[in-house]
């Protein structure tokens, strides 16, 4: 026989409360700023995940309700991935450019709206350099970083990034000498920072195939000996633990023209920690080897591709390798 049960009676104050606290949140709650969070995390999944036609949609949605919350961090990750992406082979180059484009309009607004925002000005600047890119006058937009960041460093001059950020601007419009002053400056703020460091050295290594270009021996020899000194202050400031493959790689071709070879297979070393897959890599450091004249290294490192599926012509290209040996 199924046994009684006994409900309690509602508690109509408890529910009367509830529904004030709940009209109260709608009506107070920035619903604006819920769907831009909403829109923007969708927004960052599907760029993240290199789904740019997707996400270039998603981000207008975010900022369709005006609010502020975030915006000048959601265009530099849309700019970001949009960047990252855009060197994929498969990559759709006008979908780029379109992000972009849209991630400037958005940092623009920003500036016009905090012209006193210094983070806001450095990260249009860095926009204006990437869609650089893009366009067929660059040039403008080099223009445009320069100004931007020049007003910045009127707010904050002693903001080391923004120094870094006007030399690259120099540097893409072709004067390294300009460049080299601007990375100059911003290292003096920060003269034990590994990342300072390697900045200044890439700027003197600019300013030293400039003056190989131009014949001028003697001052190249000077350059390049300069870039591989900062380079090794960039090491010796732990630049290896915050360095991407982007900067690793820069650094062994510093290296690579200057016949550093130790110091050649210590990146590749630190870039096979990060990515101990990589057969360019692998093959890079056992050439490396090579070149030092340790052989016994050459050939271990270089087996070590026998255990990554090579296809036929690698394993081929791999057999006259160590035929070489």
């Amino acid at each position: 026989k199924e046994e009684n049960r006994t409900y309690g009676q509602p508690n109509y104050v408890v529910l009367g409360v509830i529904g004030v606290l709940v009209i109260l949140g709608i009506v107070f709650i920035d619903v604006p700023s819920v769907y831009e969070n909403y829109y923007a995390g969708q927004a960052q999944a599907a760029s993240q995940s290199g789904r740019m036609q997707l996400a270039i949609p998603l981000f207008r949605k975010a900022f369709a309700n005006g609010s502020p919350i975030g915006e000048t961090e959601i265009a530099e990750h849309l700019a970001k991935f949009s960047v990252e992406r855009g060197a994929a082979k498969d990559a759709d180059q006008k979908i780029i450019e379109e992000a972009l484009r849209f991630a400037i309009e958005i940092e623009e607004g920003v500036v016009a709206k905090h012209p006193v925002d210094v983070k806001a000005r450095l990260i249009l600047a860095r926009m204006y350099n990437m869609y650089s890119e893009y366009v067929k006058n660059p040039n403008d937009y080099y223009h445009k970083a320069v100004e931007v960041i020049q007003k910045a460093i009127e707010y904050s001059p002693t903001r080391e990034q923004l120094y870094f950020e006007i030399g690259q601007s120099h540097v893409l419009l072709g004067d390294v000498e300009g460049g080299v002053e601007a990375y100059k400056k911003g290292l003096a703020l920060t003269p034990n920072v590994g990342v300072s460091n390697y900045y200044y050295g890439m700027s003197l290594f600019n300013w030293y195939k400039k003056a190989k270009e131009q014949k001028n021996e003697s001052l190249a020899a000077e350059k390049l000996n300069e870039a591989v000194a900062y380079m090794d202050k960039a090491i010796e400031y732990k630049h290896f633990a915050q360095a991407g493959e982007g900067d690793l790689r820069r650094t062994s071709v510093v290296y690579g023209e200057a016949k550093r070879y130790d110091k050649m297979a210590e990146v590749f070393g630190e870039m096979l920690k990060k990515n101990p897959k990589n057969k360019d890599i692998i093959s890079q450091l056992a050439m490396t080897y090579k070149e030092m004249g340790n052989r016994e290294k050459a050939r271990e490192t270089a087996e070590q591709l026998r255990g990554l599926k090579p296809t036929e012509q690698e394993l081929g290209q791999l057999e006259v390798f160590l035929s070489s040996l």
